[in-house]
């Protein structure tokens, strides 16, 4: 299954700094390749850089992929081109409802970042750590602040 992440919403959820930019791109990359390494999926964290006059970029980390819009493009349409592309075979991630309500309509997956880290974090505590539930949950909550926070 691939996973697109709308990345600027993901960031702004968190209330960062605009100053920060490039570090809480950072943290957010590390945080999901950790959480590629404890399963069998694939990240597509997508970036509006429709603004930038420099074109569409492109990085691989393994299981990550983080994508800079060409410009004039924003990360919504990219996401959903991509969907409209894969189907059943993706799912998106973001707190945009009209980003979720297309993308639901071409057939993906569609859940808030809530909704997905309850469930991922879910199923990795109760396949691998059965004793220790809602410890991913706590390591994002205290890594990146503020969301809906549930009794840890």
């Amino acid at each position: 299954m691939i996973y697109f992440i709308d990345g600027y919403n993901f960031l702004f959820l968190q209330e960062i700094n605009p100053k920060n930019l490039e570090s809480a791109r950072i943290e957010t990359l590390e945080f999901f390749l950790e959480k590629a390494k404890e399963r069998p999926y694939q990240f597509v964290i997508v970036f509006d850089a429709y603004k930038d006059k420099n074109s569409y970029s492109r990085v691989d980390y393994g299981k990550i992929e983080v994508v800079y819009t060409s410009h004039n493009q924003s990360a919504d349409d990219y996401i959903l081109e991509q969907v409209y592309r894969l189907r059943h075979t993706c799912a998106v991630i973001s707190n945009d409802k009209k980003l979720l309500q297309k993308a639901k309509l071409l057939n993906a997956e569609v859940c808030s970042f809530q909704q997905f880290l309850s469930r991922f974090t879910s199923k990795i505590d109760t396949e691998k750590k059965p004793t220790s539930l809602n410890l991913d949950q706590k390591y994002y909550f205290e890594k990146f602040g503020k969301g809906e926070k549930q009794d840890l």
